[in-house]
Parts: C-alpha cells; sequence; structure tokens
C-alpha cells in the first residue's frame, strides 16, 4: 500500500503528511529518496549538481497554481537561476532561461503556466518595484519566482514558498522550504 499524502495549500506534503506515511503498512514513496530530509518542518534536498537541483525545482511543479510566488534566497551562484529552469522546464515552457540580473524580469511563455522570472538584486529601492510593475505581475494568473526576494520581504506575498539555497563546503547545493 502506497502512503497516500495530503498536499498543503503550496501543492507540497505536510511535515505531519510525511510523518504518517511511516505507519504501519504504508510505502513511504519518499523514504526512497536519499537525498529527502525534513527538518523542523520545512523540507530539504540535497543537491551534488545542476542536473539535480533542476530536478528538485521540478518537484514544486504539480502543485504549483496561477498566483504562486516562489521566494528565492541565496548567496551569489547558489543556483537560484537553476532552480528556476527546473521550474520552466517542468511548466513546460521552451524558453532557455537566463537571470534576468540586468533586465530584472522575464517572462516564459507557452507551458502550463506562464513564469513571471524576477530579480531583485540590483533594485535599491521598493518604489523600484512600482516602476516594473511587480504587483501587476502578481495578478496575471502565471507563476512568480523571485530571485533576491529576501532584499523587499514585505512585498513578497504571505503566501509565497520561500525557498533557501546554499553551498555546503563539498559544493553540493542545500535546498530548503
Amino acid at each position: 500500500m502506497f502512503c497516500d499524502l495530503t498536499f498543503g495549500h503550496h501543492g507540497l506534503a505536510s511535515e505531519a503528511a510525511l510523518q504518517g506515511c511511516n505507519a504501519p503498512g504504508a510505502t513511504n514513496l519518499y523514504a526512497s529518496k536519499p537525498n529527502a530530509a525534513r527538518i523542523s518542518g520545512e523540507m530539504k534536498r540535497i543537491a551534488a549538481n545542476a542536473e539535480e537541483t533542476l530536478r528538485v525545482a521540478a518537484e514544486f511543479v504539480p502543485g504549483l497554481k496561477a498566483g504562486n510566488v516562489v521566494a528565492l534566497v541565496g548567496d551569489l551562484g547558489a543556483g537560484k537561476t537553476e532552480f528556476v529552469k527546473g521550474l520552466a522546464a517542468a511548466l513546460g515552457s521552451p524558453a532557455a532561461v537566463t537571470s534576468p540580473t540586468f533586465t530584472v524580469i522575464h517572462e516564459y511563455l507557452g507551458g502550463r503556466l506562464p513564469l513571471y522570472h524576477m530579480d531583485f538584486y540590483r533594485l535599491s529601492s521598493e518604489h523600484e518595484l512600482d516602476e516594473i510593475g511587480f504587483d501587476d505581475y502578481l495578478g496575471q494568473g502565471g507563476v512568480c519566482a523571485v530571485e533576491w526576494a529576501n532584499r523587499f520581504p514585505e512585498r513578497i506575498p504571505g503566501t509565497a514558498i520561500w525557498v533557501t539555497l546554499s553551498i555546503a563546503e563539498n559544493n553540493e547545493r542545500v535546498i530548503s522550504w
């Protein structure tokens, strides 16, 4: 018998649901993933390379719906843009994803949902979010993936999925949400 997970409002399994998968007679599909771990109510994945980062991002896509925001946090080179590449590919976008560091926003259409990829790294004031139409993008019926979302956390919706990417000592990426 396979574990029947109840997914939260993000479309991701909750800590309680995952613990229920360890009940007698249940087959926990997450237990077969050696890079999966649960910490303090959060989920954590270890990605040994860029390809694994893409696969971790793809885990989000089945639960994503119009209006979701994925708020990405991490140092330079931690893998935020790689993560967005995984989102775009799993959404079915044929586009080549690149960092919007200088353009601030890239739009990827043609998938199950539009993906609006934003980068707040070079923005110096909250006023600039108004100039680029940030709030308009939130209401356009797609998924917004925001790199450096922690620069203006007060503007990120409370329902956002916060994803932190960090570089481990062995150059692996620790991805948690």
